[in-house]
């Protein structure tokens, strides 16, 4: 699936926004919608659909009834006195409506008929298939996004609990109230907190781009 027509406007501010931003913007309908929208295999599938019913509605064209309209007027005048300003005048409206049903269009007819039918039905089948392919590697892909979105923010709050634990032992440590071994532990301990917030931002941006693809 490309979905790099599906919700690249929206990627793009998520990439460069943080995590708290993408996942407000990365909303599961407004995903579905551009996908709906942009999908370039959607949109061939969708074309290829409408042509192929145009198709069977021009193969069908034979079979149906030719219906006539038509329509006339007559106004007419004659003398009846000896002047002549005396005339009877009369004035005449007719409609006719005509019909022809092809009862027999040929075995070229029917055949076509019969090949646009099934061409639809294919075109029918094709979009469905496409759809449910979209679908299911647009919800793989954002579900991806979310699980490292979580666990980006979890790991912020570990670092920034860590990094506020580096500030009050280094404050213990060096009014002498907390030993060299515990800050040392402590600092450790924020480093590798802060490795993985790095990691986790890491693992972001490539689920963003997996829901690029």
């Amino acid at each position: 699936m490309n979905a790099k027509a599906v919700i690249a406007a929206v990627l793009l501010t998520a990439l460069f926004a943080g995590p708290a931003v993408a996942a407000e913007t990365l909303d599961w309908n407004a995903c579905v919608a551009e996908a709906k929208a942009r999908n370039p295999d959607l949109s061939a599938a969708r074309e290829q659909l409408r042509a192929a019913r145009a198709n069977r509605a021009a193969a069908f064209a034979p079979f149906l009834p030719t219906v006539d309209l038509d329509a006339t007027y007559e106004k007419t005048g004659a003398e009846v006195g000896f002047s002549s300003s005396s005339f009877a005048k009369s004035e005449a409206y007719s409609y006719g409506v005509s019909g022809r049903v092809n009862l027999f269009a040929g075995g070229r007819d029917a055949a076509t008929l019969s090949r646009r039918t099934a061409e639809l039905a294919a075109a029918e089948e094709d979009l469905a298939t496409v759809q449910a392919s979209v679908a299911f590697n647009l919800k793989t892909a954002f579900a991806h996004l979310l699980y490292a979105q979580d666990n980006l923010t979890l790991a912020r709050q570990i670092d920034q609990r860590r990094q506020e634990n580096v500030r009050l032992v280094g404050l213990r440590y060096e009014a002498g109230r907390e030993h060299r071994g515990s800050y040392l532990h402590a600092k450790a301990a924020a480093s590798e907190s802060s490795f993985e917030v790095a990691q986790a931002g890491r693992a972001v941006r490539v689920a963003q781009r997996e829901l690029l693809r």
